[in-house]
């Protein structure tokens, strides 16, 4: 308070939010309801009108004030020269450049005084390029030893912050000894419009940098933009969409199909913006009730709060979903299981589905729309049938004889001839309780879906595909990769595809 203006006044003692002047005694509002947003525009108003002599003597203080605090701090601007300079880069016999890195140097010279420190020239030029090529060289005979097919990921990465975008392309396949390999094999400027054409070109060159031919890719992760998806096409290239993304777009949908969770929402948005949004609030309910009710801020009332509470339950499948197909051991044999899951899930009622079924219906609704085609994708079908834990108990009777004509179309050998088929510690170990609503759907589908031959030939083929199904699946705990390395010898054409 040590503006000239308090010399006529007292902050009052009842209430902080007036002050008392000392010239007639009258209570003036200090212009606010908070201590942070009070001012001094009603006190300086009241001098002026009421004690013009007091005011004045303000005024010449005031003005005093402002001088001294001016011939205090003198202000100069900057030229544009002097701006520029700021951000041009030390010249080598600059002294500052010379002295950049003394404190590391003297570091090290202390912990090895034998060791001289090369010049960064050094690095930029031999050490960081002969790294460079010792990893290419590496992950090049990974590549190229024993690999029957590779399955890509690619992204395009932009920024509203930032005027550069990155193209990346990163690979994924398994050993003979079943275990997965993933490399990042580019993360790259991508300048200029990101068209098909571009994306064509940028591909191809990749491709072509690893000696990667099109006809080995088994299949690209990609987003659901059409530039990419459009892109793939034109590369000769089977692609799929992100599932975690087209989840997010079914929750979007969800949230904003009902107007009271959508307002609710956007109140709950001014007052926390993370990722779990809402379970924060429930955690957090009754200490944001005390703050935003001192602070003036926009609360949600009793409904509100209800409807929250509802939505999160509706909303935990998909978190937990998209938690577990973000997870490194996840593969496109999961998608379709889980989706299973899902909609069986939404389409039970409970009883947290009061105030929300509208929304409830909506997520169903896309989830059904922007997954319609799974169970008729080839790449989606194959998978989830070689995967131990699934085999064909997610698809409906009429839907597996297409499964099983597809796993045979997938390049399962014909083999003529007796061979021993029989399998090793195939039996499923007893599940653990349920921990989530998605898990009992997954045991409900998997105890009410019997089997039937895929085939009824009697070539070793169709034995060896017969009874790798008849067999019960395995834990959905359990590891896929460890069944096939154990059973690769008793499934030898299952698994030879089940690598790809």
């Amino acid at each position: 308070m040590s503006l000239p203006v308090w010399n006529y006044y007292d902050v009052s003692r009842n209430n902080e939010k007036f002050a008392i002047c000392r010239l007639c005694s009258k209570e003036i509002s200090r212009g606010g309801a908070l201590s942070k947003t009070f001012n001094t525009t009603n006190l300086i108003r009241h001098l002026r009108t009421s004690h013009r002599e007091s005011y004045g003597e303000y005024e010449k203080l005031a003005t005093a004030k402002k001088a001294t605090v001016t011939n205090n701090a003198t202000l100069t601007q900057p030229s544009i020269t002097d701006i520029l300079k700021k951000h041009e880069l030390y010249t080598p016999d600059s002294k500052k450049a010379k002295d950049k890195d003394i404190g590391f140097k003297r570091l090290i010279a202390h912990l090895e005084p034998r060791y001289k420190l090369p010049r960064r020239k050094y690095f930029t030029d031999v050490a960081l390029p002969e790294l460079y090529q010792i990893v290419y060289s590496h992950i090049n005979s990974l590549l190229h030893e024993n690999l029957t097919a590779v399955s890509l990921t690619t992204d395009i990465w932009s920024s509203s912050v930032s005027p550069m975008s990155m193209l990346s392309l990163t690979a994924q396949w398994i050993t003979e000894d079943f275990e997965k390999r993933q490399v990042i094999l580019h993360s790259q400027e991508f300048p200029g419009s990101h068209t098909a054409e571009a994306l064509v070109a940028k591909y191809k060159d990749m491709l072509q940098a690893w000696n990667i031919p099109e006809e080995k890719v088994h299949v690209v992760l990609r987003d659901n933009a059409k530039n990419i998806e459009k892109a793939m096409r034109d590369c000769n290239l089977r692609s799929v969409p992100c599932m975690a993304q087209s989840l997010h777009l079914v929750v979007h949908e969800g949230v904003l199909s009902q107007r009271a969770i959508h307002d609710a929402v956007t109140i709950c948005r001014r007052i926390v913006a993370t990722l779990n949004m809402l379970n924060s609030l429930l955690e957090q309910k009754h200490a944001l009730m005390a703050y935003t009710a001192d602070y003036d801020i926009p609360n949600l009332n009793a409904t509100q709060w209800r409807l929250i509470e509802n939505m999160v339950s509706i909303l935990q499948p998909f978190e937990e979903l998209t938690k577990g197909i973000s997870s490194l051991k996840s593969s496109v044999a999961d998608v379709i299981p889980s989706i299973s899951a899902l909609k069986r899930l939404l389409e039970r009622e409970s009883d947290s589905d009061h105030g929300v079924k509208t929304s409830k219906q909506t997520l169903l609704e896309a989830v059904v729309r922007r997954f319609s085609n799974t169970d008729k994708e080839p790449v989606y079908v194959v998978a989830t049938v070689l995967d131990p834990r699934c085999k064909d108990r997610y698809f409906d009777e009429q839907i597996k004889p297409e499964a099983h004509k597809l796993l045979g179309e997938a390049g399962v050998p014909v083999r003529q001839g007796h061979q021993k088929i029989g399998t090793e510690e195939t039996v499923a170990k007893p599940e653990a309780p349920p921990s989530s609503s998605l898990q009992q759907m997954h045991d409900e589908i998997i105890k009410n879906t019997s089997h039937s031959d895929a085939y009824n030939e009697s070539d070793s083929a169709a034995a060896e595909i017969n009874l790798y199904l008849s067999e019960p699946v395995i834990s959905r705990s359990s590891d896929p990769m460890d069944f096939w390395e154990r059973n690769k010898g008793w499934f030898p054409a299952l698994a030879e595809v089940a690598r790809v």
